[in-house]
């Protein structure tokens, strides 16, 4: 910092684990920007993340939840707890939607119909889930493009789920474009009711219809995605948009997020900060002018 020259120093924790650094850089500001329950991500120290997290959250001159469900605890350890969901970055998923887009070679010599998912394939995805359903449904195919964080050979046993790995961030649009009906299969546990998945905009964004797990974040999205609350029903969700899609949902889904650009997310949030900033700015004045008469 002192070789860039760096004077207004503004700290901004997305996660709690670099607490000590808070107060000891001469910030200006403090921003705790918090996206998910970190204390139950698998194979952190629980009673440590806490602490640190309760540290970071009551040191912080702003903080922002990205889930409701997030908000009435973390408002406990900072009045100035605001809302802030993700965003998406629309004009590059949505060219999911144009039909001049190819998919890859290798996605589109697979039969239809194509069942997507698209993100790290980790201890939130529900791959019980994902062998019930390629089981039920021998015909369909099961594309799951992403990392594989937790053991998915018996996933590769099901020759309809056909696993891509990792795929650079600019292609998905064209892996998308290849899927008749995009999902996103989580558990539902304490993680992932405190989460608002990403990618649920960004396959919205496609204009495909989504089938998903039944989470908070997802349940506002009702009017335009396809919830499911076991296994029966979420092969249920998935027949149904198959087979009973129009223009007019596809308009509804991208509509729905067209708003949502990580721009004007972005826009929402520093706005906050800077207010913050000047009020904070004022109220050390006042000290200041106060301890002076």
């Amino acid at each position: 910092m002192r070789r860039l020259g760096f004077r207004k120093v503004i700290l901004w924790f997305v996660v709690p684990h670099p607490a000590a650094l808070q107060g000891q850089l001469g910030e200006l500001f403090s921003v705790y920007y918090c996206t998910d329950d970190y204390s139950d991500l698998p194979g952190v120290d629980r009673e440590e993340i806490e602490r640190l997290e309760d540290q970071v959250a009551r040191g912080a001159d702003q903080v922002f939840v990205t889930a409701m469900t997030l908000m009435d605890s973390r408002k406990k350890l900072n009045p100035t707890t605001e809302y802030a969901p993700h965003g998406v970055d629309f004009e590059h998923f949505h060219k999911a939607s144009d039909p001049s887009v190819i998919p890859p070679e290798s996605a589109r010599k697979l039969r239809r119909p194509i069942i997507g998912y698209f993100g790290t394939i980790a201890e939130w995805v529900d791959t019980d889930l994902l062998l019930y359903l390629a089981k039920a449904r021998s015909d369909w195919t099961f594309l799951l493009i992403g990392m594989a964080t937790v053991d998915v050979s018996e996933l590769r046993t099901c020759s309809n789920i056909i696993l891509t790995g990792p795929q650079p961030y600019e292609k998905l649009p064209e892996w998308a474009a290849a899927f008749d009906v995009a999902v996103l299969p989580f558990r539902v546990n304490q993680l992932t009711v405190s989460s608002n998945p990403l990618k649920l905009r960004e396959y919205l964004a496609t204009g495909k219809p989504v089938v998903s797990s039944s989470l908070p974040e997802v349940e506002k999205f009702a009017g335009c995605v396809h919830i499911a609350r076991n296994q029966e029903e979420f092969l249920e969700r998935i027949k149904e948009a198959l087979t009973n899609d129009s223009e007019a949902q596809k308009r509804a889904r991208t509509q729905e997020v067209m708003g949502s650009t990580w721009e004007a997310r972005i826009a929402d949030v520093l706005q906050i900060v800077e207010s913050g900033m000047l009020k904070k700015q004022n109220k050390d004045l006042g000290v200041c002018i106060d301890s002076r008469s």
